[in-house]
C-alpha cells in the first residue's frame, strides 16, 4: 500500500495516462471521472490506504483473458476479483469484480500503464465504484 510505488506503475498525465471507468459508474459520477488523471489515482490510492489496517485481509486476483505484446506496447486483458477489507464507514463496497484492460507502453526503458479501462461484468460493483468512493 505504498502510494509512491503505485504511482511508478502509471504513466504521467502529461504523457497521456487515462483511466476509463465502467460506463454505468461514469454515468453516476460524471464530473468525477471527467478529468481523472494520474493525480486522481494518487488521491484515490492515498485515501484508500488510510482506511486499510496493516493487518487487513485485502487481495487482488487477476485472471489472464488475453495478452497482446507489440514492439513498444502491450494490452493485458484481465478479469479481476478485488477485496479490500477497509474500515471506511461511507458507502464504498469492499468487493469488486470485473475486467481491466491495461494498455502498457515503454517509456525510457520502463513499462507503464498508459490506459486503464474498467469494465463491470456482473451485478456486483466494479473497480470504478471503489475509485469513485475513495476518489471524491
Amino acid at each position: 500500500m505504498n502510494v509512491d510505488n503505485y504511482m511508478l506503475c502509471l504513466l504521467s498525465a502529461e504523457k497521456g495516462f487515462q483511466f476509463i471507468p465502467d460506463p454505468f459508474v461514469k454515468e453516476n459520477y460524471p464530473t468525477l471521472f471527467e478529468l481523472w488523471t494520474d493525480q486522481s489515482e494518487r488521491s484515490y490510492f492515498s485515501q484508500l490506504a488510510t482506511y486499510l489496517p496493516g493487518d487487513s485481509l485485502s487481495r487482488l486476483i487477476l485472471e489472464v483473458v488475453s495478452t497482446e505484446v507489440f514492439q513498444d506496447s502491450a494490452l493485458l486483458r484481465r478479469k479481476y476479483e478485488l477485496f479490500l477489507d477497509h474500515t471506511y464507514s461511507g458507502n464504498v463496497p469492499k468487493a469488486a469484480n470485473g475486467q481491466a484492460d491495461f494498455w502498457l507502453v515503454q517509456d525510457e526503458g520502463y513499462w507503464y500503464i498508459k490506459r486503464w479501462i474498467d469494465i463491470g461484468t456482473s451485478d456486483t460493483p466494479c473497480w470504478s465504484t471503489i475509485k469513485a468512493g475513495f476518489g471524491k
